[in-house]
């Protein structure tokens, strides 16, 4: 299923935690990219990195991360990137 920006509204009322990450970025210019998108119109509270990177048609994990986060950081900021990749995911687990 493709993401339609229609569904945040009614995910984002459900408290509904989105994984974003770079294979769904792969190919589109940064600030083209879901994730950037994403960012707009749902809380980053709710975002959760995930990314898919390790099979032989995707470039290695460091490489697709690295390109990932630089090419989404000016569009998001470092703050809404370290939560997305770090402490969102931690607070879900934790429960």
């Amino acid at each position: 299923m493709r993401w339609s920006d229609d569904l945040a509204m009614p995910l984002r009322t459900l408290d509904v935690h989105l994984e974003v990450g770079c294979v769904a970025d792969l190919g589109t210019a940064p600030s083209a990219s879901t994730t950037a998108r994403l960012a707009t119109l749902y809380p980053s509270s709710l975002m959760i990195f995930g990314s898919d990177l390790g099979h032989t048609d995707y470039p290695s994990y460091r490489e697709g991360v690295t390109a990932w986060y630089e090419g989404i950081e000016p569009h998001v900021g470092a703050t809404v990137l370290e939560k997305i990749m770090t402490t969102n995911g931690r607070h879900l687990l934790d429960g």
